[in-house]
């Protein structure tokens, strides 16, 4: 019996923060709030020389947003709209920052981009202008731990448009939360009238952050210095089991549950994989986990009604799978942005995780169907090459001690394939 459900995706499409604009085609992809996508952050479509030379062009940090307004200003259209704001976040709810109302197409999925990996919020008008070219204004906001300690010169040549824009040199950057600098672009697309504006910076022991965003008018680059002001990253609370299944507990309204008195234990088929269940949970397989058609790894399923599991919401079940072929450790959340409910479901959160042997995130969707609840949940061992993977269908508040149970008790019990 095949337990994995119709619902699984891989994102398997990069869509690359401007570097689509970049290019003469332009390559867009689709990237919404209701169907998250692996979101990198900005590039250029081309390669960056080993060494770029720039022009500084001021000797001495200078003071915040109200900076990048000035400096800009003589290069975007006069005018323009006057936003009203809002305040949006990435999934993570680590990264927060207001952007006009108006840019109501927001990606918040993770920034996973080669070496650079981080939390990152996107919005536009339209994500699908905004990737394809230079004529719609949009901003990314980012931060990523595993760029904290390149040197300004290597970042700023990261983010080299040289073959698209003309550069306007880069200046040292200070506004009393982050210091770094500010690159400007102009004569941007193939019209040459947009800018694209780069700050990016940190503070030691701090994940390094950057905003990029295409601006045409005044009214864009006072969206830029609303979002540098506004500009902040949360440390999230890290969740074990009992905190997985008191959050669930509480989107439900319910008590926080006992384990069930009766529970038994399924394996997959090659007997890497176990888990404990409820004893009325006596539809179980464990055929390999597949993706593509090809066999990515060992898996193992249950339910008390495994077609019900499968095919609706009226069903509680369990899917948990281990794969070294899909492991990325270096992207965290690279399943679970490729994992989209939104169909049936509300996106509730994604939340760090520590289980007894093993660390990662999860997702929670809830009002799925008409009260079921989801639990997605994406884990690594810091001595093992694979990454771990669970599916958990609540349908209702009894379902709980079943969540409890299987946080509890699932495992590897030697290398997974």
């Amino acid at each position: 019996m095949n337990t994995h459900l119709r619902r699984w995706t891989v994102a398997t499409v990069a869509v690359a923060l401007v570097a689509a604009a970049c290019s003469s085609g332009g390559t867009g992809a689709t990237a919404t709030s209701a169907a998250p996508t692996t979101t990198p952050p900005p590039t250029a479509t081309s390669a960056a020389p080993e060494t770029t030379t720039t022009t500084t062009t001021t000797t001495a940090p200078t003071e915040g947003p109200a900076f990048v307004v000035e400096t800009s200003r003589p290069y975007v259209a006069a005018g323009g709209d006057a936003y009203a704001y809002t305040t949006v976040q990435d999934r993570t709810q680590i990264v927060t920052v207001d952007i006009p109302a108006a840019w109501a197409d927001v990606d918040g999925t993770s920034w996973n981009d080669d070496d650079a990996r981080g939390f990152s919020v996107v919005a536009a008008a339209d994500l699908d202008v905004f990737y394809s070219d230079f004529s719609a204004p949009g901003i990314f906001a980012g931060v990523s731990p595993a760029l904290a300690d390149e040197s300004l010169d290597t970042l700023s040549n990261r983010w080299d448009f040289s073959s698209t824009c003309t550069a306007q040199g880069n200046h040292p950057y200070v506004d009393g939360t982050f210091t770094g600098r500010f690159d400007l672009w102009t004569g941007c697309g193939a019209a040459e009238d947009a800018s694209l504006v780069i700050v990016f910076g940190t503070e030691p022991d701090e994940p390094l952050r950057a905003i990029v965003a295409i601006v045409r008018d005044e009214a864009d680059l006072d969206a830029v210095a609303t979002a540098l002001d506004t500009f902040r990253v949360t440390e999230p609370q890290i969740l074990d089991s009992d905190g997985v299944v008191a959050l669930v507990a509480d989107r439900f309204g319910a008590a926080v549950p006992a384990a069930p008195a009766d529970a038994i234990e399924v394996r997959d088929d090659t007997g890497t994989l176990t888990v404990r269940v409820p004893a009325t949970w006596t539809e179980s397989g464990g055929d390999p986990w597949q993706q593509g058609g090809q066999e990515v790894g060992p898996a193992v399923g249950a339910s008390p009604d495994t077609d019900a599991y499968v095919n609706s919401w009226d069903a509680p079940g369990v899917f948990f799978a281990t794969s070294e072929s899909l492991a990325a450790p270096d992207a965290p959340n690279q399943l679970l942005d490729g994992f989209d409910l939104s169909r049936d479901c509300t996106f509730a959160g994604r939340h760090p995780y520590r289980g007894v042997v093993d660390a990662g995130w999860f997702d929670l969707w809830v009002d799925c169907g008409s009260t079921s609840a989801f639990v997605v949940l994406e884990t690594y061992r810091s001595d093992e090459p694979f990454v771990s993977h669970l599916q958990i269908q609540l349908v209702s508040p009894d379902d709980l001690p079943a969540l409890a149970l299987i946080l509890d008790s699932y495992d590897v019990l030697r290398d997974a394939g």
